[in-house]
């Protein structure tokens, strides 16, 4: 890259000669080559500069999905890859003021955690001169779900990256039990636990055919999971089986749970 500069060395008045810019790092020289007027000498300098240096940072190209009750690790790294150390480093999530983890010029400043996060953060930074920054959550929540920000700062510039995450419960394998309703019927209940978000329930006989339900409830516990019963009613009569599905169909999990109506229900014999 080549800029015009006009240049002037001791008793020498010269003429303008364009100038050579050197980019090393955050740095650069200014190499200035000059021809004296009427006279084959040169007159040359070179000067060192400093510019801020600015950077970009990468975090998942995609949204992450994680488990309730696992740990899950998120990654972010700066572009060109520079020490961070000196930086400042917030994780956040949906809001700055919901914030993760907070570093700063080799300080953990915890005052400011949101008290969700508090004793189950930690920073991983064993990369950090390399750019790199990672965050791990411990037993991961409903709650923890949003879009999280990993901000960077110097004393001249600052960059962040977003990225979604999902938090999925896959909810524990149903159960049927039987309960004797009128004369003629049964009510069958199928229960399970530790849904997120919350899953579709269906009932089908032994065709495949779907049954209607004749009570459906979904319960939010106090760890944001949820507890679902759902009950259909049968004849005495009824043969075959009958299943209880239920499902996350956004993350494509599902748990059914079979019985077989034949011969539970023996007719009672007259006296």
């Amino acid at each position: 890259m080549r800029i015009a500069y006009p240049f002037f060395n001791g008793d020498h008045n010269c003429d303008t000669h364009p100038v050579q810019l050197l980019l090393p790092g955050n740095e650069f020289t200014l190499e200035l080559i000059a021809k004296a007027k009427g006279n084959s000498k040169l007159c040359c300098s070179r000067v060192n500069y400093s510019l801020p240096r600015q950077f970009h940072v990468i975090g998942p190209k995609t949204s992450v999905t994680v488990l309730v009750g696992e740990e899950a690790v998120f990654s972010c790294h700066l572009s060109p890859p520079v020490d961070a150390q000196k930086m400042e480093v917030k994780w956040y999530r949906d809001h700055p003021s919901n914030i993760l983890y907070h570093y700063k010029n080799f300080q953990h400043h915890m005052e400011q955690q949101s008290p969700e996060y508090q004793r189950r953060t930690e920073l991983l930074g064993e990369n950090m001169n390399k750019g790199q920054v990672s965050v791990r959550i411990l037993h991961i929540r409903p709650s923890d779900e949003g879009v999280y920000k990993c901000l960077f700062i110097n004393s001249t510039y600052y960059n962040e990256a977003q990225f979604q995450v999902w938090v999925i419960g896959p909810g524990t394998v149903p159960h049927i039990y039987i309960e004797h309703g009128k004369a003629k019927e049964i009510k069958l209940t199928c229960t399970s636990i530790g849904w997120y978000p919350q899953p579709e329930v269906q009932w089908s006989d032994q065709q495949g055919q779907n049954l209607a339900t004749a009570l459906e409830t979904k319960i939010t516990e106090d760890d944001g999971l949820y507890h679902v019963e759902t009950s259909i009613m049968v004849d005495k009569d009824s043969k075959g089986s009958v299943s209880c599905f239920i499902r996350n169909s956004f993350f494509n999990v599902e748990k059914e749970a079979h019985i077989s109506l034949s011969g539970q229900f023996p007719p009672k014999s007259s006296s």
